[in-house]
């Protein structure tokens, strides 16, 4: 993961370097598919026009998307203004759905889709021996229809001759900001749209039953088959930030007596967590987590939206 300044000084670098092809590739998904993505390169009239454009993109990025960024961060669920999100290419979240998009890049259609596109991908690729990609993403169809039904404007164009007449044709229309960044060694994200780009709504369940998985063969529940029910019917998003060194305080009996006294989740006389219900279940995500906590000085119990190590 780069710091910030790092990240920075990487896309500033595109902007700088000398010999780099640019291309523009709209794209359309459908999660029924082997591979979700079907991509097409377009073609420009001149090819000074996506030179231009990209380096005006990565101006804009610069200047005004990392201007509120004060940190890159892992990825947890959750992305505050003032953070930029980190997404290993390795991450089992994004892995596979980021193979298949890097295989259609390479095997993109000439044939145009029926369907509208879901958003373009601009691929700056260094002609240099390292060669250094790096894409932004835009999650928003390039193509404007100006159909006049329904709309609340006419749209007309001046002719040669100076008259005006009916426009009807589809028009590009690119933007000077990005969803994120697809660099070499992962996924810079500003907001959360690429969850819906990478189907996160599926692997991110996938995960949860995997995590649910790991803590219930630890054998620290009075009842494992009711435990496992009561984790699933929770929001997957939360088992993004359980921890490992909280996983493995459980499986001290010690130890989970008396997390279960102080945050006050159900035990029995063995030391085999209760989970009954929907409370239960939250207080014990809570802990899992690092949403709760006891306050050294005065003993009170805090619960935080986010949690976070400070230096």
């Amino acid at each position: 993961m780069k710091s910030k300044e790092d990240l920075v000084e990487f896309i500033d670098s595109f902007k700088n370097y000398s010999d780099i092809s640019w291309d523009l590739y709209f794209y359309s998904t459908n999660f029924k598919d082997k591979n979700p993505y079907t991509l097409i390169k377009e073609r420009w009239k001149n090819s000074t026009y996506i030179q231009s454009y990209s380096k005006s993109l990565l101006e804009c990025v610069l200047k005004y998307q990392f201007s509120d960024v004060t940190e890159v961060e892992e990825y947890k669920g959750t992305n505050p203004k003032v953070s930029c999100d980190f997404l290993s290419n390795q991450n089992e979240l994004v892995k596979e759905n980021l193979c298949n998009l890097m295989d259609s890049v390479r095997n993109y259609s000439d044939i145009k889709p029926k369907k509208k596109y879901k958003g373009y991908i601009i691929l700056g690729h260094k002609n240099s021996e390292a060669g250094e990609t790096l894409a932004l993403v835009k999650m928003a169809n390039p193509i404007v229809k100006l159909d006049r039904a329904g709309k609340k404007t006419a749209t007309f164009k001046e002719t040669e001759e100076g008259s005006l007449d009916i426009f009807e044709e589809d028009y590009c229309k690119l933007y000077y900001n990005t969803d994120f960044l697809i660099c070499p060694d992962g996924i810079y994200t500003f907001n959360l749209k690429f969850e819906k780009f990478f189907h996160l709504s599926s692997t991110m369940k996938v995960y949860r039953d995997r995590v649910i998985e790991k803590v219930v063969s630890k054998k620290i529940f009075k009842d494992s088959d009711e435990a496992a029910k009561n984790l699933k019917s929770t929001d997957p998003r939360k088992f993004l930030s359980i921890g490992e060194e909280r996983i493995a305080r459980l499986t001290d009996v010690n130890q989970r007596k008396i997390i279960c006294k102080e945050f006050e989740i159900g035990i029995d006389e063995q030391g085999n967590i209760i989970l009954e219900g929907s409370k239960d279940t939250k207080k014990f995500l809570d802990w899992l987590c690092y949403k709760t906590f006891e306050e050294a000085d005065t003993g009170n119990k805090i619960h935080a939206n986010q949690a976070k190590v400070l230096d």
